[in-house]
């Protein structure tokens, strides 16, 4: 499995809305917890990233009730845009469901 490695300033995710956007891998999302957990411990004050996860995902036995409380948020435009509004950072895969079954 890789590794994760992060260059970035603190302050640019507290001042406001942003979004991170990366390449996705693997059915179990290591890749999403990775990037939440640096952000969430390099962030001044911590910030919560906000994943955002394709409807079914949400709607999964105990990993949908898991990424709800950890802050994932249903993949519409609607969520996106009021997250964007009240200046959340949030992370977007774009490849969506195809990219879970690309090898790491």
């Amino acid at each position: 499995m890789g590794s994760l490695v992060t260059s970035w300033k603190s302050e640019s995710a507290a001042s406001g809305a942003a979004i991170i956007v990366a390449n996705h891998s693997g059915t179990v999302p290591v890749d999403a917890t990775m990037l939440w957990m640096d952000v969430l411990r390099h962030t001044k004050p911590p910030t919560l990233l906000r994943p955002i996860a394709d409807h079914f995902v949400l709607n999964l036995p105990f990993f949908g009730t898991f990424a709800t409380r950890t802050g994932s948020v249903g993949g519409t435009r609607p969520n996106v845009g009021r997250l964007l509004e009240s200046g959340e950072l949030i992370l977007i895969f774009p490849e969506g469901v195809p990219g879970a079954s690309i090898a790491f």
